[in-house]
């Protein structure tokens, strides 16, 4: 029973390590393209507010470094990098779905 407890008591530390280490990432990603300026000290104050709320909504560790990074950028208002892959955004008029490959009985003047 001791030992249980000590184990889930590590695993949740080993967690919560996960997490810091993910959003340290996150914020020295932004810091370093530029994007973000903000005092940490503000941002230290947000750490654990936004750890607990990751854990109530039970978001999977797999899917913590996109959920920190649109959490972050919404909550100190940074604008999203355009998604290259969106090929209805901006910057990709007039590109549609790839183009069908060629059959080989067709002619390219066709």
């Amino acid at each position: 029973q001791v030992q249980e407890e000590e184990r889930g008591a590590e695993l949740r530390k080993l967690q919560a390590d996960l997490f810091q280490m993910t959003l340290d990432k996150i914020i020295r990603e932004l810091k370093v393209s530029g994007m973000m300026e903000k005092d940490t000290t503000i941002f230290d104050e947000y750490r654990n507010e936004l750890y607990q709320d990751a854990i109530k909504r039970d978001i999977p560790w797999k899917q913590w470094n996109d959920w920190i990074s649109r959490e972050v950028r919404n909550h100190f208002n940074i604008a999203s990098p355009p998604n290259p892959y969106n090929v209805y955004g901006s910057g990709y008029s007039g590109i549609t779905f790839p183009p069908q490959p060629m059959n080989r009985n067709q002619s390219q003047d066709e």
